[in-house]
């Protein structure tokens, strides 16, 4: 009697947890569904949203990323095991250099790196030696500051992806490899997929004409990928030498970048100063002063 009693009672309680949660996933839903239109319609940042997910700069593939990056370096073949062995016999068993400190000290000296998250300011955490009351810091505080200060930096740095993934990232950015669109279907059904969607309590979404969407052209992605790739490095681990290798793409080609400075350089003159500059200083000397004209 009293087993039945509690199966009853926790089948109450359950079935209102059941019905919220179903209500929490419509709602992920609803709005998952409204980004992804949003960015199809060439909204800049759902669309922006959309690439740093897929290139696992944030969300669940950033963890993943972040996983593998903490993991050992284990050979794959037979030839870098012999490497690794000559290279140890060589260098008396001296530690290589973990891949997370060698990320973080890298990222720590582009302070000016366009990203959405916040550059690295310090690669040590600045504890005190005494507390308030001028005793000793104790033991315990000083480990919770180390821990706190890691899980910043973990929380900062940005994973590098995998090689296959960074090439053609650079290609699309650079313009070398074009984008392929895959063909959408018809659908006879009106309406967008989050209206046809179960209604459910929570705010309503902007219309994609409140977002000023964009038209999606080539020079337009080629832009967004640009500003995806400078936020993804590439790793490699040499085992004959046992040091990373990290490599920083810029958002443009080199001959993308000369072609720039040349446009410059010939809009403004060997000097930097055109005509229309002139014309501004005219009528005044070196020091500012109306220069008097004879009447």
């Amino acid at each position: 009697m009293h087993i039945s009693t509690r199966l009853f009672r926790a089948r109450l309680v359950l079935a209102p947890l059941e019905e919220t949660r179903l209500q929490k996933l419509l709602h992920d839903a609803r709005r998952w569904v409204r980004r992804l239109e949003h960015a199809n319609a060439g909204c800049i940042k759902p669309l922006m949203d959309v690439l740093l997910l897929a290139y696992g700069r944030k969300g669940p593939r950033r963890h993943e990323f972040l996983r593998q990056l903490r993991k050992p370096n284990i050979p794959s073949s037979s030839a870098e095991t012999e490497a690794l062995r000559d290279n140890l016999n060589s260098l008396k068993g001296e530690a290589a250099p973990s891949a997370v400190s060698v990320l973080v000290k890298s990222q720590h000296k582009r302070q000016n790196m366009a990203t959405d998250r916040s550059p690295i300011k310090s690669l040590k955490p600045k504890i005190p030696e005494t507390n308030a009351w001028g005793r000793p810091l104790p033991r315990v505080r000083y480990k919770n500051q180390v821990r706190k200060h890691e899980k910043m930096l973990l929380d900062r740095i940005l994973p590098p992806l995998p090689e296959h993934e960074w090439t053609r990232l650079q290609a699309l950015a650079w313009g070398i490899e074009a984008d392929t669109k895959p063909v959408g279907k018809r659908s006879n059904s009106s309406g967008s997929i989050a209206e046809r969607l179960p209604t459910g309590g929570g705010r309503t979404r902007p219309s994609v004409s409140d977002e000023r969407p964009h038209r999606i052209t080539a020079r337009f992605m080629r832009r967004l990928w640009g500003k995806v790739l400078v936020q993804c490095p590439l790793m490699k681990f040499d085992f004959n030498t046992r040091r990373w290798t990290l490599t920083w793409s810029p958002a443009h080609s080199p001959a993308k970048d000369r072609q720039i400075k040349t446009k410059k350089e010939t809009a403004l003159g060997s000097s930097g100063i055109t005509n229309c500059n002139l014309a501004l200083f005219s009528g005044v000397d070196q020091r500012g002063r109306l220069v008097a004209t004879n009447t």
